[in-house]
This record gives structure tokens, sequence and C-alpha cells, in this order.
């Protein structure tokens, strides 16, 4: 029964994304929600958003009642493995409106690492900057801050954004999103 329903998500998917350049698989690493189960596969079309794959993966882990807003989908890029130590490796948070599998698509430094996708718990200084982009974009009445897939490949200037925390005042770039080391 489970898994008939599976292959009917499955066909529903494949429909609603129509051809194979438009979609295909991810591994999304989850081991912070469970460590026994490290990742989860998912399906995924190019415009699939960072906050809807939040949300699934939180269903697929068995936490339908926590808050997807409370976590957040981290992009991480491991350099080759002659080159690993713990300084060059580089998280970002993606926005919430990013689409993975079309970053992940259109990653050219292949050379220079892989890029992995992980889901976590929100840093309390990444909820307080969502929140005040999200009052900053209904103060300027922009429904939602340009995604990085809707731009073309030579289009892909940063764009900084000031935020004011008070005494700090630091930019947040659109482009790349928020940097964990920032904080």
């Amino acid at each position: 029964m489970v898994r008939k329903i599976q292959q009917n998500r499955l066909k529903q998917k494949f429909i609603k994304i129509g051809t194979k350049d438009k979609g295909g698989t991810m591994k999304i690493f989850g081991d912070s929600l469970n460590p026994s189960i490290p990742y989860k596969t998912f399906l995924l079309s190019i415009n699939d958003t960072a906050e809807w794959v939040v949300k699934e993966m939180l269903e697929k882990y068995g936490f339908k009642h926590e808050t997807p807003r409370n976590y957040c989908l981290v992009q991480t890029i491991i350099p080759p493995y002659n080159q690993i130590d713990t300084k060059s490796i580089n998280e970002t948070i993606l926005h919430d409106k990013e689409c993975p599998l079309n970053i992940y698509l259109n990653y050219t430094q292949k050379n220079q690492g892989s890029i992995v996708f992980k889901i976590i718990k929100c840093p309390l200084a990444f909820l307080e900057i969502r929140e005040r982009l999200q009052a900053q974009e209904l103060a300027l009445n922009i429904p939602q801050l340009p995604s990085i897939q809707d731009r073309i490949i030579n289009d892909l200037l940063p764009m900084f954004i000031e935020i004011n925390l008070g005494k700090n005042s630091f930019f947040y770039l659109c482009k790349s999103n928020y940097n964990r080391n920032y904080f």
C-alpha cells in the first residue's frame, strides 16, 4: 500500500516536471534530524524551492508537527580530497525561494569541490535576519527576492541589502545568500 502511494507520488511528480532537463534526483542530508538516517533522496524539479525541500524533509523524517521556518537548507562546498581542511569548507544558508537542484545543475566549479545540501536547525541570528528581510520586502512591496535560478548565467552579479541590527549593520549578499561564517 505504501509503495503504491509512493509510486503515484513519483508519477505525479514526473508529470509535473515534464522533461528530463527540468528535474532530477538529489540527496539531501538530514543527519542533524536523525543520525541513523544520514540522507533522503528527492525527485526535484528545477523550480522546487529550498522552503519546499525543508518542509518535505521534515515530513520524511517524521517531524510533521515541527515548524519549517525553524529549519533551513545549507549548501556546503566540500573541496577535493587532497585539499580538505576545516577552513576550506564553505557553508551557505539558502534563501527560501532558491532552488537547490538548479543551483546544483549550474554549479560550474566542479574542479574546486563538490556541492552538498543538508538541513539544519536555523541559527537564531539567521531567524532574525529572515524576519527583518520579510519585513523589508513587505515595506518595499516586494513579493519575494529574485532567486538565483531566475537570473541568466551572465547576470549573476551580487546585490547587497543593508540590514541594521541596532548598533551593528552589515550587508546581506543576495547572490550567495547568508553565509554562516559571518556570525
